[in-house]
């Protein structure tokens, strides 16, 4: 019986600072990773947050929250996206990492002596070299690659319920346009 090995391996070095800062009606986090990594190099993944308070109280209608948040981020290939020599999930040590941009806003509304909340959030992500699995339909081998560029953004809806307190329901609904922008 042959044996099959593959001796590969990839060094990583990240750091990471956050700082959340807490006012009576303002919350904000913001914080960053640093990546260096020898086969793709050094990357800075920043990221914020901040909600609002714009509304406080309770009765019929609660606390009225605005939220938004931005960031990037990075996502190196896996070891067997990268170098495995199976037919059927055959690795590419060409790979790019995986990159994207995020950014969301929305409004929270609570309701009925915070029994209940409804939500409403808007998001626009766009990420670029995506790692996929092309398949031959005919041999069932396969090969990871990277796609181009991809976008994905909509609406988020949702409701949550406690009429009782042994009792939650919640529902959502996703309203979303993707696409691949660039192969």
């Amino acid at each position: 019986l042959a044996q099959s090995t593959t001796s590969n391996s990839r060094n990583n070095f990240g750091v990471a600072a956050q700082q959340q800062m807490l006012w009576p009606r303002l919350f904000a986090t913001v914080g960053a990773r640093f990546e260096h990594n020898e086969n793709f190099g050094t990357d800075l993944a920043p990221r914020g947050t901040v909600v609002y308070v714009a509304r406080t109280g309770s009765g019929a209608i609660g606390e009225t929250r605005l939220k938004a948040s931005a960031g990037t981020g990075i996502k190196e290939p896996t070891m067997i996206e990268s170098y495995s020599i199976s037919p059927f999930f055959l690795g590419n040590p060409d790979l790019k990492p995986e990159r994207s941009r995020s950014v969301e806003a929305g409004i929270d509304q609570r309701l009925a002596r915070d029994r209940a909340k409804v939500e409403i959030t808007w998001f626009d992500n766009r990420f670029s070299d995506i790692i996929s699995l092309r398949t031959d339909p005919a041999t069932f081998e396969a090969q990871f690659f990277n796609i181009g560029v991809t976008s994905a953004r909509g609406v988020e809806f949702g409701v949550q319920a406690a009429p009782i307190p042994a009792i939650r329901a919640r529902a959502s609904y996703t309203l979303l346009d993707s696409e691949i922008v660039e192969t």
